[in-house]
């Protein structure tokens, strides 16, 4: 408990805020206190894959917030073609996946990935196998997010702002690397099929963008 006072109407915040509350759970192997965090998110489902449907996609999309028992948050959501819905940030679903995969690491339990862990990271990927587009040499190019939260009002179809959208966020590309390359151990732990582009995606996304500081060759990214 930070405060007195909710703020966002008391929502879950999908871009940083709800998954930080539970990071140390896993590293304190208190992994059991992490349970809670995935409750909102399963429940939020049916209306994810809806939204992944408004962005043309199949998978799961989720927005910057989400409420309890499967309602949207404050920001609204692609599927109810109201809001702001994600501010931009496709991301919100592989971000919350890595949590699942932090689970799945830390314990190696089949019946966690069987009853969710494994439907949800396969599906918040899923919408970025739709989403990426393919460069010349055959790397996986992410066009469709934006390095912080952007788009506060209004309503865009398919949910994104053409006015925030940049390419190849960097940390945006670490989730996606995170659950393509998690995936296959678990669909082999669970005996079903791995999709050969989940590590096709894990070992060709394009390189991170890079500069360098202050007129020497010290490269930052």
């Amino acid at each position: 408990v930070f405060t007195d006072q909710s703020g966002w109407q008391g929502d879950f915040t999908l871009d940083y805020n709800y998954m930080a509350s539970y990071w140390g759970t896993y590293s304190s192997n208190h992994v059991e206190l992490a349970l809670p965090y995935y409750v909102p998110l399963i429940d939020y489902y049916p209306h994810g894959m809806r939204s992944a449907a408004a962005k043309s996609c199949s998978g799961l999309s989720l927005p910057a917030h989400i409420g309890p028992w499967g309602s949207a948050g404050s920001t609204g959501d692609a599927w109810q073609g109201t809001g702001a819905g994600d501010w931009g940030q496709n991301m919100d679903g592989v971000f919350s996946a890595t949590l699942f995969v932090l689970h799945w690491e830390s314990t190696h339990d089949v019946a966690f990935l069987r009853d969710m862990g494994f439907e949800f990271c396969r599906d918040t990927l899923a919408l970025y196998q739709c989403l990426m587009n393919r460069t010349q040499d055959g790397g996986y190019i992410n066009l469709r997010d934006t390095n912080g939260e952007c788009g506060y009002t209004g309503f865009f179809p398919g949910g994104d702002n053409p006015a925030c959208m940049l390419p190849n966020v960097q940390y945006v590309n670490s989730f996606i690397r995170r659950i393509a390359a998690a995936l296959p151990s678990m669909a082999r732990a669970l005996g079903v099929a791995v999709d050969p582009q989940w590590l096709d995606i894990a070992l060709h996304q394009v390189p991170l963008p890079s500069t360098t500081i202050n007129g020497t060759d010290k490269k930052v990214y």
